[in-house]
């Protein structure tokens, strides 16, 4: 598998997945949560990080699902506001679809509306608690507001859920340095 990379898993990933039932609610989350945290290797966790991610990505609604894709291509693109107006749709469509609101706190973020972005990472959370991506959205929110405790506390809970992640590792370091007052 590590001869197709990233993209390729993550392409084999939507082949295989099906869409009979998918987001937050997939049965077969709780399995790969278990696996994140027992992976061998921070490589081997990358590859199910990647299936976790290709289900979060699939919203039932077809409608949704159109402007999701839209503000994909749009915030990929660099127009964020356009992205921002796309996933406010999504979140319209399908307020139970934890992914929609995390692309908008995205988005949101992008932007500078940083009360936003939390408002829309929280409501993320409450939909998927287990949202490492979301968590670290909000660390980096705490980060540009200079709340580093704030930052810290939610670094450590990505951390919780998935422990392989090197750069968010190397930067609760940074914060713990940083707090005690040591050089960094």
């Amino acid at each position: 598998m590590r001869r197709f990379g990233i993209m390729g898993a993550l392409l084999l990933g939507f082949a295989l997945m099906g869409q009979a039932w998918a987001d937050q609610g997939d049965p077969r989350l709780r399995g790969l949560f278990e696996q994140l945290k027992s992976a061998p290797s921070d490589e081997d966790a990358k590859l199910v990080e990647l299936r976790i991610w290709s289900i979060w990505a699939v919203v039932r609604d077809d409608d949704a699902a159109r402007y999701m894709s839209q503000g994909l291509s749009a915030l990929a693109a660099g127009r964020h506001k356009e992205a921002l107006s796309a996933f406010t749709q999504v979140t319209g469509l399908a307020s139970g679809f934890a992914e929609g609101w995390n692309k908008r706190a995205t988005a949101e973020f992008i932007l500078g509306d940083y009360d936003s972005s939390v408002i829309h990472i929280e409501r993320t959370l409450a939909l998927e608690p287990r949202h490492f991506g979301a968590l670290s959205g909000l660390a980096q929110i705490y980060l540009a507001m200079n709340k580093k405790e704030a930052a810290l506390k939610a670094f450590e809970k990505v951390l919780e859920i998935d422990p392989h992640l090197p750069a968010v590792r190397n930067r609760v370091e940074k914060l713990k340095k940083e707090l005690a007052g040591a050089p960094t």
